[in-house]
């Protein structure tokens, strides 16, 4: 898919296509009240959960100086450095800047010539499409690779016992607010998020390889479902190990605490939530054969 900017409350735009591509190879494939959208593939054994973030993380213009500064806040987690460019969801460029207050730099001299360009409540995102070699994907907005995965494997997966139901979650980098609506109207047996972790943050020594969550900041998860998906995988010749991260979320902290079955499936990233992400494809290129082996679990 070509990328579009889907930052945190805009990804409507994006969704609709993927809407659209999914349509003839799910039972129904919806937007619910919160805007997630969720394609359905319906078979009579559980109800199962798997979801990725659709979001990716961004600025919205707070308010604009005498002299056309243009100050943006940040929404979702943000570790990108100076001089990153960025977009507007009308297409118009910039350089962000970060000093006491986040700045987007788009060479406006007034207060007059910055209104006429943007208006408060604007939404930026990281500018630029993302690129690969061999090895690796580069670029911003990580997620939308699990997302393509997740709509690869919902167009080939036939062989399934149990009624899958696939989340491409909104709001995901502000606290996992659309994981948590999803799983409230679908009441799953059970859930999988999809996440990438910060190499930065992964306690467990080998930092290259697919995991299950074992332990975040505030959330400890089921070591005996856990250690059931490691073996299904490594069973089947597909790298997993347990994961030990250095960082909360909140999203799958509040699903846990709702009493759902849940576990984290995580693929590293180096330079998460910049301009510069960076991702092997022999990690997510294993997204669909784990999503296959999950479906089938006992």
């Amino acid at each position: 898919m070509t990328r579009l900017l889907s930052v945190s409350g805009r990804e409507r735009d994006y969704l609709e296509k993927i809407q659209q591509e999914l349509k003839e190879y799910t039972d129904e494939c919806y937007f619910d009240r919160f805007g997630n959208l969720v394609a359905h593939k319906a078979g009579k054994g559980k109800k199962l959960m798997f979801c990725c973030g659709a979001d990716e993380c961004g600025f919205v213009v707070s308010h604009i100086g005498k002299e056309g500064q243009i100050f943006v806040s940040k929404l979702g987690t943000f570790s990108e450095k100076d001089s990153a460019r960025v977009i507007s969801e009308r297409g118009l460029e910039g350089i962000l800047s970060s000093g006491d207050e986040i700045q987007v730099l788009i060479g406006a001299e007034s207060v007059v010539e910055a209104e006429k360009a943007v208006e408060i409540g604007e939404i930026f995102g990281y500018s630029g499409d993302r690129t690969e070699n061999e090895y690796a994907y580069f670029g911003p907005a990580a997620d939308q690779l699990l997302a393509e995965q997740f709509i690869q494997t919902i167009r080939q997966i036939t062989d399934y016992k149990n009624d899958l139901y696939f989340v491409f979650a909104v709001q995901s980098k502000l606290g996992g607010r659309g994981e948590k609506t999803a799983a409230c109207s679908i009441q799953p047996d059970s859930c999988y998020l999809f996440r990438f972790s910060d190499t930065k943050k992964i306690l467990t020594d080998d930092k290259n390889t697919p995991a299950v969550r074992l332990r975040d900041k505030t959330t400890v998860y089921d070591k005996a479902l856990c250690d059931k998906i490691i073996k299904a995988c490594r069973d089947n010749k597909i790298p997993m190990q347990p994961e030990i991260y250095d960082e909360k979320d909140i999203g799958a902290g509040n699903l846990k605490l709702s009493g759902i079955d849940l576990a984290v499936i995580t693929f590293p990233v180096e330079n998460k939530n910049t301009q510069n992400e960076l991702i092997r494809k022999k990690n997510i290129l294993f997204t669909g054969i784990i999503i296959n082996i999950l479906t089938n679990l006992d």
